[in-house]
């Protein structure tokens, strides 16, 4: 048995051992290295920058860790600095760790690799000189973002996630600015997509003096623009009760003034009855076509005969066009839709056939002073020889093409031929979207280039097995390309869509193209709206932009729809970049069964990349303010035309307007 003592003194040495070794772990954590700082938050993901770090108990150094990589080229300047070069690694975050002899030092620095910025994207790419406003940046690796520039100014910048940056713009100078935004790794490098412009303002104005609107009643319909000279057309009378309208067309001259054009009656009937021109289309081949109609109320029954006024400048003589056999005057507007292609027009309507309710085409084709009738030959099914809601489009000297919808309520094209004597051709377009096809609407057509069109429109489906709009609108476009018509929905806008507790309708009434590309629709969307006064029915203003290749996306066209009911009436491109759409707002009444007060018109100016830009124009004051078409002869220059009533002794009149951009 061993002695007594030596299990005693077995026994405190193992304390004794322990007691040791519970003693060393504060002197052996005092002497781990601890990294306090490094002189770079981030690199590349390839690394290979020089980077300082700092803190104490560098002795020893047998490596520095970013992450699991290994930095290399270590150099010792003191027990607290070292510097190192960054070693390549993934894209994360990671911890940046000394291990000397006594040990690895504690997590603590956090270093990043990401790569530099990129810019995707600017909304809104374009605004006023005076600035203060936010733009959004969307792109990728801005989570690290912590400066930015337009131009050489600092801007400060919000990051919202690695994908979007809030931008403060500052005031600056008219002009184009790069966008630079700089993370850890580094600045982003400026692109196409990446610059912000401050445009000019460019305000729009009344024209002060509107040849022909000082007395009586006058209104303005349609306007376009060729040559760098602008039209209005429309009518006038001294006497509203007296139905003796005449056309009006206004001339914008050389010199910037407005003159008004003689318009030659035409040889049959010899005079004027009751005459209106509503819509012009011109060409690049000082071709210019006026369409309306002129009715003789003498008789028991009114006579309505279609009328083109055709000319340039001053000088327009009218006609009443061809019309199939068994044309019967009974159509107030037999006319409804006009279009030219250098120097060739097509003209497209409709007229009603016996005591029952079927519209029967008019299509009249003009070029070389000549007018020739193209209305389609007649099919077997009565429905299907019934058509309205007509619009054209010109793409070239060869051919037109209008859409509608025929007697079943579904939408149709027609090709229209431009030379010889063929007549024009109809066929159903397709409409392949979810449910039945009931109350077909087609609002407009335009095209891009001669194989490529939009068409826009909108359809009810029933909410039961009847034919009534009793159910949910549906916003729909037919694309025309290299011969085939394929059907797209649209979407509502998520700012509009998060507020409306019910879509009523989605109205476009204009379409327009870029030449060779993009085409705009404009319209309103009318919903039942959320408010402190219950819902309320109101239209909210639209710009969607379809891309040659069809894609779409839809904006609200006004800083704030709720505010205001407003609607975009009118949209043109022509051959410039940027295209001008025209409209009005107002308040509406609690009701929402009252006129609008508070009448504005304004104008949105759409890029090929940017969100649109709102110009507001003159108020009226007048509960009725009718903005009818808008044209430009330049970019720099458009004009917009309408009319509003104005009071006159105990009533009112209507009044014709033009405004300047």
């Amino acid at each position: 048995m061993a002695p007594r003592a030596s299990i005693t003194t077995g026994i405190l040495a193992v304390l004794s051992i322990g007691l040791s070794v519970a003693a060393a772990t504060p002197a052996q954590a005092a002497a781990l290295p601890a990294v306090r700082f490094v002189s770079a938050s981030g690199s590349l993901p390839a690394g290979g920058g020089r980077v300082t770090i700092q803190g104490h108990g560098f002795t020893g150094v047998k490596r520095v860790l970013f992450g699991s990589k290994r930095a290399t080229h270590v150099t010792r300047l003191s027990s607290k600095q070292l510097k190192v070069t960054v070693p390549a690694h993934p894209t994360g975050t990671v911890r940046v760790r000394v291990v000397t002899n006594a040990g690895k030092s504690p997590k603590s620095i956090v270093f990043v690799y990401t790569p530099p910025p990129v810019i995707t994207s600017i909304k809104p790419g374009v605004g006023e000189p005076a600035g203060n406003v936010h733009i959004e940046l969307t792109g990728k690796h801005f989570r690290t973002v912590s400066s930015g520039t337009i131009g050489a100014t600092g801007v400060g910048v919000a990051v919202e996630s690695d994908a979007k940056i809030l931008v403060t713009v500052p005031p600056m100078a008219a002009g184009s600015y790069d966008v630079v935004v700089t993370n850890l790794a580094g600045s982003s490098i400026p692109n196409e997509h990446s610059r912000y412009t401050y445009a000019a303002s460019e305000p729009w104005q009344l024209v002060d003096s509107v040849p022909g609107t000082a007395d009586g009643d006058t209104e303005f319909f349609g306007a376009d623009c060729e040559s760098g000279t602008c039209y209005a057309v429309g009518d006038k009378t001294d006497d509203p009760s007296a139905r003796d309208n005449v056309p009006l067309i206004d001339v914008e001259q050389d010199s910037g003034d407005w003159a008004q054009a003689t318009v030659t009656p035409p040889s049959d009937p010899g005079a004027f009855k009751d005459a209106v021109l509503r819509r012009v289309a011109c060409s690049a081949a000082n071709t210019c076509v006026a369409f309306g109609s002129d009715v003789d109320w003498s008789g028991p029954a009114p006579v309505v005969q279609p009328l083109v006024a055709v000319g340039s400048g001053q000088s327009w003589t009218t006609v009443h066009p061809p019309m199939p056999a068994d044309w019967e005057a009974k159509n107030r507007q037999p006319i409804t839709d006009a279009a030219c292609f250098e120097d060739k027009c097509a003209v497209v309507g409709w007229f009603r056939v016996g005591v029952g309710a079927s519209k029967r085409l008019v299509i009249d084709t003009y070029a070389n002073g000549a007018w020739v009738e193209r209305s389609p030959a007649l099919v077997h099914a009565a429905a299907y020889n019934t058509f309205d809601n007509l619009a054209v489009t010109c793409g070239s000297t060869t051919q037109c093409v209008a859409v509608g919808r025929n007697g079943r309520k579904q939408p149709i094209a027609i090709d229209i031929p431009l030379t010889g004597s063929d007549r024009a051709t109809v066929k159903n377009l397709p409409v392949q979207l979810s449910g039945p096809q009931f109350n077909v609407t087609m609002d407009g057509v335009a095209c891009s280039s001669a194989v490529s069109c939009v068409a826009v429109g909108y359809r009810f489906e029933p909410a039961d097995d009847s034919e009534d709009d009793n159910g949910p609108p549906y916003a729909f476009f037919e694309r025309y390309k290299d011969g085939t018509w394929t059907d797209h929905e649209f979407a509502p806008p998520a700012s509009i869509a998060s507020h409306h507790t019910s879509l009523v309708r989605w109205d476009f009434p204009s379409v327009d193209c870029v030449t060779g590309g993009t085409c705009y629709a404009v319209g309103g969307l009318e919903t039942t709206f959320k408010s402190s006064q219950g819902s309320q029915w109101k239209y909210a203003a639209t710009v969607t932009r379809i891309t040659d290749a069809g894609q779409q996306s839809v904006f609200a066209a006004v800083p704030d729809p709720y505010a205001n009911e407003s609607i975009l009436g009118s949209v043109f491109c022509g051959d410039q970049p940027t295209c001008v759409a025209f409209g009005y707002q107002g308040t509406p009444s609690i009701d929402g069964d009252g006129p609008l007060t508070d009448v504005t018109q304004f104008t949105v100016h759409i890029g090929s990349k940017d969100r649109p830009r709102v110009y507001s124009g003159p108020t009226f004051d007048s509960h009725h303010s009718d903005p009818a078409a808008v044209a430009c002869a330049t970019p720099e220059h458009c004009i917009a035309v309408g009319s509003h009533n104005v009071p006159d002794g105990s009533g009112t009149r209507s009044v014709a307007w033009i405004q300047e951009s």
